[in-house]
């Protein structure tokens, strides 16, 4: 029969605590290899080629939605955001 109660208690016998550290040491090992080997292939080589893209574009927006001056005027009178009203404090205790 099998006792699940056992099972901490036979991981971490003395008998098997070298077997333990041992694997543990391996797969820090494979671990840090992956690691250092995965950010050197990233360094070696290098960044995507941009060298089809030219230095000089031409970007084109649309300004039909441009807003005019008159509703500019309109949004600023409009006090959206409410900047105009004045913050009263307490005057502090003298």
């Amino acid at each position: 029969s099998f006792n699940w109660a056992n099972i901490p208690t036979e991981f971490f016998n003395k008998s098997n605590r070298s077997k333990i550290h041992r694997y543990f040491q391996i797969s820090m090992v494979i671990l840090s290899v992956f690691a250092v080997g995965k950010m050197v292939g990233l360094l070696a080589s290098g960044s995507k080629d941009y060298k089809s893209l030219t230095k000089r574009s031409n970007i084109s927006f649309d300004d039909s939605n441009k807003f005019t001056r008159i509703e500019l005027d309109e949004l600023r009178a409009a006090n959206v955001f409410r900047t105009d009203q004045v913050i009263k404090t307490k005057d502090p205790v003298k």
